[in-house]
């Protein structure tokens, strides 16, 4: 079987999503190539010393040229021959009806994967809303498969149109193998709890409303920020301060060094689909501090293996992190063993990915 994986800016969780299961795929006998195309703009490194693997960078910038630039890899992914395109995000999803006509001789799946509905972001107006439902229905009939990555955004597309046949769900996850690395400890201080935010300095991740809701420096908390702005769209101060400290965009293999550091790893979002942050801090047993937004509830549980506070608001948000600072070490601790108890068990990386391939590979059968 030869896979084709397409994505737009492979950032953030899109680009740890791609690196865990094509890593997955590329030790699996049956698979024969794995190709993958992303942007130059806005994307990670995203590479693998095999054979098998065959990256392709393409021109891109989002916007109405964009478009056009998207059209002309169109030739490039069907030239590949796989058995599986699978198209991640909405903007990469819109080669789907292009690549279905052009491939017209060809018997290929044709897979998408949201990892975020765009008609639930919560920054659209009802408008923007109504013609995103259009837009993923009209493109639902060119896809042969659809993976909601959370039981949260399975009934939220077939409530607007998207087919129940086609649809399925299968939880995001990652490699389960920790590497710490040295790196520098950015925290100054000595008798403060520790936390750390992870991903892209966008409005959907919800940084500013953090450091616009809590006053980390007359408090006992210090955090670290790891990553950038992708979208510029939310006003981040980036000034570092006695309790504040950005650490950049980091290599993907130091991220389980710097989780390593904290007592905990806060997700502020606004709108998520899943939450991969939340595994990597589960997998380094930290306990997660998140908003509910989309599919976290599902995987962090206030008292057990974190908290979770009502998304956007600024008093759930201190109360919960007041909560936080009343655990003593040993509470942490235990959070911490349940953490990792969960992904473990919930978020399996070799059962989940296998489901992939065998969704595959009854797809390609009855493609």
């Amino acid at each position: 079987m030869k896979i084709t994986h397409v994505a737009e800016y492979a950032s953030g969780g899109v680009a740890t999503y791609l690196r865990n299961t094509i890593a997955y795929q590329l030790d699996c006998d049956d698979i024969e190539t794995i190709d993958l195309f992303i942007s130059n703009f806005n994307s990670e490194n995203i590479n693998f010393n095999s054979e098998k693997f065959r990256i392709h960078r393409y021109d891109y910038h989002r916007n109405i040229k964009g478009i056009i630039q998207l059209l002309k890899i169109v030739p490039d992914i069907v030239k590949v021959k796989s058995d599986v395109i699978h198209f991640h995000s909405t903007f990469a999803g819109l080669l789907r009806p292009f690549i279905k006509f052009a491939s017209w001789k060809q018997k290929v799946l044709i897979v998408y994967t949201s990892h975020g509905w765009s008609f639930f972001k919560e920054d659209i107006g009802n408008f923007q809303k109504v013609i995103f439902i259009i837009i993923e229905n009209i493109l639902s009939y060119f896809t042969n498969l659809i993976i909601n990555v959370s039981r949260h955004d399975y009934p939220i597309s077939t409530k607007y149109g998207i087919s129940k046949k086609k649809s399925t769900f299968i939880y995001n996850t990652i490699k389960p193998e920790v590497k710490p690395l040295p790196v520098k400890n950015p925290f100054t201080k000595v008798n403060t709890y520790k936390i750390c935010f992870i991903g892209r300095f966008d409005k959907a991740k919800g940084l500013d409303f953090l450091l616009n809701s809590f006053d980390f420096d007359h408090s006992n908390i210090e955090i670290m920020i790891i990553g950038k702005a992708v979208l510029n769209d939310a006003q981040i101060n980036t000034s570092n301060t006695e309790h504040i400290h950005f650490v950049g965009w980091i290599n993907n293999n130091e991220l389980d060094s710097y989780i390593r550091l904290c007592d905990a790893v806060v997700i502020p979002s606004r709108w998520e689909a899943f939450g991969l942050t939340a595994l990597e801090a589960m997998k380094n047993s930290k306990l997660v501090i998140s908003s509910n937004a989309g599919g976290l509830p599902e995987i962090v549980k206030t008292g057990y293996n974190g908290f979770v506070f009502q998304k956007e608001d600024k008093y759930s948000l201190i109360a919960t992190l007041k909560k936080f600072q009343k655990l003593d070490s040993k509470d942490i601790d235990i959070m911490d063993q349940h953490a990792h108890q969960t992904f473990i068990k919930k978020f399996n990386y070799e059962k989940n990915n296998a489901d992939l391939i065998k969704i595959y590979e009854d797809g390609v059968k009855n493609a």
